[in-house]
């Protein structure tokens, strides 16, 4: 979700190194592992490399297809990239903002607990009318109606998920 809410905030993003596969890593001085592929020699040659999909374990390459449809969409939508950020909703576990221009309207959520969230979201203050749909554009399927000046989210569990409105 780190990757998620980097690439669709304001500013420049920047991935730390082997964030795309998802690298491990604990508190200092192992708060990054080297990235397997690449060195053939030292005191421990690498087995595999991870620069292509070949190397990959299966982890690291869901993770990586991932971070690449994360890129996509901030590539795809003039919204994330330079639009204005509104935040809608927070909670203990939850946060929702939008990303608006003159464009277009991006809705991006996030969940970070394990169960899954409803969150009833205001969309009266960003000017999405009434009977307006949020359709997924990254994420699960799902598409949520406004009404009353409000929709309502059904996120799953950890997960991020960007909305568009049409």
């Amino acid at each position: 979700m780190h990757i998620a809410f980097t690439l669709s905030v304001r500013g420049i993003p920047q991935l730390y190194a082997a964030e795309e596969l998802g690298m491990e890593g604990k508190d200092d001085p192992d708060n990054r592992r080297d990235f397997p592929g690449g060195f053939p020699y030292g005191t421990a040659a690498d087995t595999r490399s991870a620069f292509n999909r070949v190397g990959r374990r299966p982890d690291e390459q869901r993770m990586f297809e991932w971070t690449q449809k994360w890129i996509r969409l901030r590539q795809d939508h003039p919204a994330i990239k330079g639009g204005q950020l509104i935040d809608l909703y927070e909670g203990d576990d939850a946060y929702v903002f939008a990303r608006q221009n003159f464009i277009e309207t991006i809705v991006i959520a996030f969940n970070r607990s394990n169960d899954e969230q409803k969150i009833k979201v205001p969309l009266r203050s960003i000017h999405i009318p009434d009977g307006v749909d949020l359709r997924v554009v990254l994420g699960s399927s799902q598409t949520a109606r406004v009404v009353g000046g409000q929709a309502t989210l059904t996120i799953p569990a950890r997960t991020a998920i960007a909305f568009r409105a049409n």
